[in-house]
């Protein structure tokens, strides 16, 4: 079976138990995703220009705090698909290496990340420690001896406890939007 049938087979299951409506969200999303705006061969939908999505626009249905969080740090839609996924249900996953020193700063960097995810899915800047240190984890710097060491050296970026949770402040949230551009610049290299 050539690599071609098998993704098509493979997309073809992934698609299957959705609706028909959900199907063409899908796929319009992966199509976005990847830079393409509609299927090749079919025509453009009516009113609409076969061009990419301008780099100062903003993500549509974004809560009201996200959209002014993104044009205060010039964060367009573009540079945060370079970080994260954004799925048809609102769920958001990391999708990008973690820049560090060392994974101490990188799990660092993961928390912030994870705080701007919940952020971004819904204007509130609290997260789970749990979460994180899953993130943590599918990153690759969580150093379980040493990981509480790290969170204590957060410095003002988020506040709050493993059992409460965390939120980032409005110091971790500049910070955040330097870093997102930050993997966003490496990745077009």
């Amino acid at each position: 079976m050539s690599d071609k049938t098998k993704i098509l087979t493979e997309l073809i299951k992934l698609l299957e138990p959705l609706l028909p409506d959900e199907r063409q969200r899908a796929v319009n999303s992966a199509l976005t995703f990847i830079g393409d705006i509609h299927l090749p061969g079919q025509p453009s939908p009516a009113g609409a220009e076969a061009k990419t999505p301008s780099t100062d626009e903003t993500m549509t249905n974004a809560h009201p705090k996200v959209k002014a969080w993104m044009e205060k740090n010039g964060i367009t839609n573009d540079v945060l698909l370079q970080v994260f996924h954004i799925g048809l249900d609102d769920e958001v996953g990391l999708i990008c290496a973690v820049p560090g020193k060392g994974m101490r700063e990188q799990t660092l960097q993961v928390y912030l990340l994870t705080g701007l995810s919940n952020f971004i899915k819904n204007g509130d800047s609290r997260f789970d420690d749990t979460q994180a240190r899953e993130w943590c984890k599918d990153a690759g710097c969580y150093d379980a001896p040493n990981h509480t060491k790290s969170i204590k050296e957060k410095g003002n970026e988020f506040t709050g406890d493993k059992q409460k949770g965390w939120t980032l402040t409005a110091p971790g949230l500049k910070r955040v939007a330097g870093l997102v551009k930050e993997i966003a610049n490496a990745s077009d290299i």
